[in-house]
């Protein structure tokens, strides 16, 4: 399939995904299946999504195409072993939500229409039998970590997040990926705040602040990926492995107040 016409599937798709009535056909998800296998494609996604993020609160059927999507792209991605678009995708995850009614996907009362109804319970079937084929992925964990919000009255209202739904994914478990989006983000901040000049360009003072100016860098971002992991339930072996690595290829000394910061954050 041609780019332009890979790109106009995903621009179609994901708009069908925001269609808080409509339902994703067969065609639609096997289409967008093959699509997402693409490096380039997830990419393109990512950024739909992001693009459309000032709506982070959706509906119910809304959440559950979106939770669909990213577990799937999620999961090319590690078979790929590319996450470019990892960060974005995680921050998805961290951005849209919805608010249940007290409810269970399995509890979910159907329309009284019979095509509607039908349509729903094969949607349902569907995404679950798309998680059931990827190993170490729960689909839907019952919700049992929920944030709770205040609201004007005098009850809460129970927010769930899509990283609450995908915290068992296998993409979480897999380091390369960590590794992968934090060298991203340390990148991407360091084109923004500093002046890039060739090293051999740099007099002492000027090397001295650069270095010092990464470590201010790699430590922001580690703190809120470590943040991060911890929301998703990485244990905190492998928190310190992966703190502990990145600390030595950012410069962050063992002994510093960032680093006690840092690990502080992981152990307690």
């Amino acid at each position: 399939m041609a780019a332009d016409s890979s790109e106009e599937v995903l621009r179609k798709y994901v708009e069908g995904i925001f269609d808080r009535k409509g339902l994703l056909m067969h065609e639609e998800v096997c289409r967008f299946g093959e699509i997402i296998k693409s490096s380039r494609a997830r990419l393109k996604f990512a950024r739909e999504l992001d693009r459309r993020r000032n709506i982070c609160l959706v509906d119910e059927n809304t959440y559950h195409k979106l939770l669909h999507s990213v577990a799937l792209a999620f999961f090319e991605s590690v078979k790929d072993e590319n996450f470019t678009a990892g960060s974005i995708l995680m921050n998805m995850t961290f951005t849209y939500h919805y608010i249940p009614k007290g409810r269970r996907v399995h509890d979910i009362n159907y329309s009284t229409s019979g095509s509607s109804r039908e349509r729903l319970r094969s949607l349902m079937r569907k995404l679950k039998q798309n998680m059931l084929c990827c190993n170490d992925i729960s689909y839907i964990n019952d919700y049992n970590a929920k944030k709770q919000v205040d609201t004007d009255s005098a009850s809460s209202q129970t927010v769930v997040y899509l990283y609450e739904s995908l915290n068992n994914h296998v993409v979480w478990k897999t380091m390369g990926f960590w590794e992968e989006i934090l060298l991203d983000s340390v990148h991407h901040e360091r084109r923004q705040r500093c002046t890039l000049r060739p090293w051999r360009d740099l007099g002492n003072v000027e090397r001295d602040e650069f270095n010092a100016a990464l470590c201010n860098i790699t430590f922001g971002q580690l703190t809120s990926y470590l943040n991060n992991m911890k929301l998703l339930n990485l244990s905190k072996t492998a928190r310190i492995n992966f703190l502990q690595k990145q600390c030595v290829i950012g410069g962050i000394v063992e002994g510093t107040e960032m680093h006690s910061t840092l690990y502080n954050l992981v152990t307690n």
